[in-house]
């Protein structure tokens, strides 16, 4: 089967590499939070690896959600004002902010959708995994971190796009088919590929790896019926990808009945996580 624009899961985490280092760093700033040991230094000292993600900190920061008092001009002062354990939380916003930047132009997803996308599925993951008394961050992470390979994969088949030409539309019947049609491999195994390769531990790479669940052999892990989950009431909640629609029809009430998440919780998850994104979405654009 001739593959038009054809990438490697190789290729695509080449072309990931050169995406601004924010969402790279929050690997280990994970670890440097969860590390009794480390200070606020050390965490000042990895993230002005990359000065874009600090201005961007700095400038978020200085938002009506984060700001209190007089504003503030250094990493330091705004790390102060967060406190240590909100650092996360704010690195992780202006890492979203940071790295999507650009539309997906094959998956015809403009830079404010896909945003308010990851910000929606990482709240509805963080609420999920405090129900069920997993890791809240590492589940706010996969769902950030969920449109990676998306935005990889695009990034990567837009080098061998011919200049004027246009991108093939995207098949919302059957996008994984889609997919594979056009670049030879899916999404999901282009994200864990990637953040396999970051050292973001496998409850989030395996996640969205499989999270898709339709098809896998096996059966998936908690994270990945969590992220489907977050996936379906994103689109219901309207902050869905148009080109997936049709992958939550399915699967979802099986994977919420699996975790136990009936229909009280379910509605508390969602509420919990609307009330967030409507405080938190200000500091996306």
């Amino acid at each position: 089967m001739d593959v038009p624009f054809l990438v490697s899961l190789d290729e695509a985490a080449a072309v990931a590499d050169g995406i601004p280092a924010g969402h790279r760093l929050l690997a280990e700033l994970r670890e440097l939070l969860a590390d009794a040991n480390s200070n606020p230094e050390d965490v000042a000292g990895l993230l002005r690896r990359d000065g874009a993600l600090t201005a961007g900190i700095v400038r978020m920061a200085n938002s009506v959600v984060f700001r209190r008092g007089s504003p503030v001009g250094t990493l330091d002062d705004a790390l102060i004002r967060v406190g240590f354990q909100q650092v996360y939380e704010l690195v992780a916003l202006a890492s979203a902010v940071h790295t999507i930047k650009e539309p997906l132009r094959f998956y015809r997803i403009a830079v404010k959708n896909l945003r308010e996308h990851a910000l929606m599925l990482a709240l509805l993951m963080e609420q999920i995994a405090g129900l069920l008394g997993s890791d809240a961050r590492l589940a706010y992470t996969a769902g950030l971190l969920c449109p990676m390979g998306k935005i990889a994969l695009d990034l990567a088949a837009q080098r061998a796009i011919r200049p004027g030409a246009e991108a093939p539309v995207p098949d919302e019947s059957d996008i994984i088919g889609w997919e594979r049609r056009v670049f030879g491999v899916t999404s999901n195994a282009v994200g864990a590929h990637v953040l396999k390769s970051w050292r973001f531990p496998p409850e989030i790479f395996v996640a969205v790896r499989d999270h898709r669940i339709g098809g896998l052999a096996i059966d998936p892990i908690q994270e990945a019926r969590m992220l489907h989950i977050a996936c379906a009431q994103a689109d219901s909640a309207g902050f869905g990808l148009p080109c997936e629609r049709g992958l939550w029809l399915t699967h979802a009430a099986k994977a919420r009945a699996e975790l136990g998440l009936d229909e009280e919780r379910h509605s508390f998850v969602v509420a919990q996580a609307q009330t967030r994104f409507e405080a938190l979405r200000v500091v996306l654009d």
